[in-house]
């Protein structure tokens, strides 16, 4: 009869067996463990885009401006005022955008959620500017006759008084000018982004977008300046852009903060004109809102100012932090409808959105 005297026989085999469990148990449990962290990021970073949309969301609520009411026996032909028997005016829907929008304009706004339960359990920071107050570029040049519009003296203007201030602060080397030229021989601007592509823009490759804590540091940032979204031939100085500020040395408002601004918009409503004539109204109006008067900017600039109020069109940039997750976004927001003084009651809508 055989017998197997082989000591240690089992004491290997099991040895054996329990080391390829613990390998098996140890691969399971650092694919879990990586799964479990790609999920969890992945969880993350959907949050934070909700949290950006709905930073846009925001924006678009603070823009709409609510049609006043008017009081019983205001409304109709034969309404009158209490004192000189004078036609009652109709609430000035121009004037309440201007009161509700200044005051947060080209400033950083925040929001904390910490409702993990819900869902909501991070931060919104969003940023709204007017694109009215920045200059469109394509609205400069003929493409059909393949040169810029207006006479020597009105493109002397743009590219030694704007593009040369622009330049010197800047720090840019380049020739903005000639740049820009060769791009629009090729057809016009769909993206301000479009710049790059130009070396002479080059210089703006990280300052694209806005971002938080620019505001100490003032610098010109490309979308913050450029526009290709406005239709009207020139730039709206009473809602500026940050970098229009920066470029003209602009005070006052332009350097304030949000709960600044609010104290001032008493005195600054009085000065508030939805038409005015720059080389008249300036000193009186804008020249004591922003601290600087007509005569300290470049010569003639102020031709390149509109005379009439009329903002259409906004940006906003919004950040959703969840954690150590960001997301970023840039939208163009349009107010609907075609009326340039009726404001509102009137919606908003996004035309265009950039994932950052």
């Amino acid at each position: 009869m055989y017998n197997d005297k082989r000591p240690g026989y089992i004491l290997v085999l099991t040895i054996t067996l329990l080391s390829l469990l613990v390998v098996m148990v140890t691969q399971v449990f650092t694919r879990g463990a990586a799964y479990f962290a790609y999920t969890s990021t992945i969880e993350k970073r959907e949050r934070a885009k909700m949290l950006a949309l709905s930073g846009v969301e925001l924006a678009m609520s603070q823009l709409y401006v609510k049609k006043p009411e008017q009081k019983k026996g205001e409304g109709g032909k034969g309404a009158q005022d209490k004192k000189g028997g004078q036609p009652a005016q109709k609430p000035n829907e121009v004037g309440i955008l201007f009161q509700q929008i200044f005051p947060v304009l080209n400033r950083w706004q925040s929001k904390t959620f910490n409702s993990p339960q819900q869902g909501l359990d991070g931060e919104i920071k969003f940023y709204i500017a007017c694109e009215d107050g920045k200059l469109n570029l394509n609205n400069l040049y003929d493409f059909e006759k393949q040169q810029f519009k207006g006479n020597k003296q009105e493109q002397e203007l743009f590219r030694k008084t704007f593009l040369g201030k622009l330049k010197s602060v800047a720090h840019i080397d380049g020739d903005l000018f000639i740049g820009l030229e060769k791009l629009f021989k090729k057809n016009r601007l769909n993206d301000v982004t479009q710049l790059l592509e130009r070396p002479e823009y080059h210089d703006f490759i990280n300052k694209v977008f806005i971002k938080p804590g620019g505001q100490d540091k003032p610098d010109i940032v490309l979308t913050d300046i450029f526009t290709t979204w406005t239709q009207e031939q020139g730039v709206n100085p009473w809602f500026f852009s940050q970098s229009m500020d920066d470029l003209f040395g602009l005070q006052g408002a332009a350097r304030d903060s949000i709960n600044a601004r609010k104290e001032a918009m008493k005195n600054w409503t009085k000065l508030f004109k939805p038409q005015a004539s720059w080389q008249k109204d300036w000193d009186t109006t804008l020249g004591k809102v922003y601290g600087v008067q007509l005569k300290t900017l470049p010569q003639k600039v102020d031709s390149m100012f509109l005379t009439k109020f009329v903002p259409k069109t906004f940006s906003v940039v919004s950040y959703g932090i969840v954690g150590e997750i960001t997301q970023k976004v840039f939208a163009i927001v349009v107010r609907s409808g075609n009326s340039n003084d009726t404001y509102g009651d009137v919606p908003y809508k996004i035309v265009k959105l950039y994932w950052i």
